[in-house]
């Protein structure tokens, strides 16, 4: 919520640090329940990544692309992922 919060307030750079530290942090709250987890960090690396690249913010986009491929190795996700990066360069 806070990483969306700034991106409407325009401080991309500030969503992306916030969106980078959900994708690394709460590594106790993932074993707790991981597919909870890993949901909340697709969901809100994705919103803001789509974000950043439909306002053209390329490399912070990517950033975010890349973290997000680290989360999910099944390739339902990886696709979708790897697509978005594409669509960068």
């Amino acid at each position: 919520m806070l990483a969306s919060a700034l991106k409407k307030l325009g401080r991309n750079q500030e969503s992306m640090k916030q969106v980078l530290l959900l994708l690394q942090s709460q590594q106790e709250n993932v074993k707790k329940n991981p597919e909870l987890w890993i949901y909340w960090q697709q969901k809100a690396g994705n919103d803001i990544a789509n974000q950043l690249f439909k306002e053209g913010d390329y490399l912070s986009a990517l950033s975010i692309y890349l973290g997000l491929a680290d989360l999910n190795k099944s390739p339902a996700w990886q696709l979708p992922v790897l697509v978005s990066i594409r669509a960068g360069l």
